[in-house]
């Protein structure tokens, strides 16, 4: 009487990690800014508060070498900004040749690759870096750099700041912001009201923003 020998387990091939990287600039790629080969520029949330400007473009302007910005609509927050003469922004059928990311998501508008500059709440910025050059790792109509935008965590800006500010042309705006953490959980809230009745007449702005994220951060993971 024979027998049979079982058959052996399947040898099972361990493969090596793939690591998939997004479309973001820089922070995803793993490079720091120094040693990036080009000339890309950062903006942090001190400088934000430190100039307290009224709309991101101007703030872009002030920051960033080759930033002009132009306001042909007669409105702060609906300018058009250009970096070395290419367009972003909010007026459908401009030429479009810059890409803006915040937190890691394409914001360009799906139609015509606008850019809303009065959607991305000053406030909420932890750092923003051009980067220059056409590459289309950066997806399309990057034709002059990319713009990436972060925004604040819980981790790294806990607690409540409130803030009232006026200015010319009845000017007035409130702001407030809440950020903490507990455990591998962190949270950010924050708003933005503000009016004026602008530098001509018949002219007035309403400019209404509000964030809320949540993320989860280990070693292993991280999520927003």
């Amino acid at each position: 009487m024979t027998q049979t020998p079982e058959p052996k387990p399947p040898e099972v091939m361990q493969l090596p990690p793939v690591r998939v990287i997004g479309t973001t600039p820089l922070p995803s790629l793993g490079i720091p800014l120094d040693k990036y080969p080009g000339n890309a520029q950062r903006m942090t949330t001190e400088d934000i508060k430190d100039q307290n400007l009224v709309n991101l473009p101007e703030q872009l302007f002030r920051n960033f070498g080759s930033v002009n910005t132009i306001g042909a609509q007669g409105n702060p927050w609906q300018s058009d900004l250009t970096y070395r003469g290419f367009l972003g922004g909010p007026l459908t059928g401009s030429p479009i040749g810059l890409s803006v990311y915040v937190d890691g998501m394409r914001f360009n508008d799906g139609f015509g690759d606008t850019i809303n500059w009065d959607l991305i709440p000053q406030f909420a910025i932890s750092a923003v870096d051009i980067i220059p050059g056409s590459s289309p790792l950066f997806g399309l109509n990057t034709l002059g750099g990319a713009l990436a935008v972060r925004t604040k965590r819980g981790f790294d800006n806990p607690g409540l700041e409130l803030g009232v500010s006026g200015g010319s042309w009845g000017r007035w705006a409130v702001e407030g912001e809440y950020g903490g953490s507990r455990g591998p959980f962190d949270w950010f809230l924050g708003f933005n009201v503000l009016n004026e009745n602008g530098w001509r007449d018949e002219s007035p702005s309403e400019l209404r923003q509000a964030l809320a994220k949540v993320g989860y951060r280990t070693a292993q993971t991280d999520v927003e």
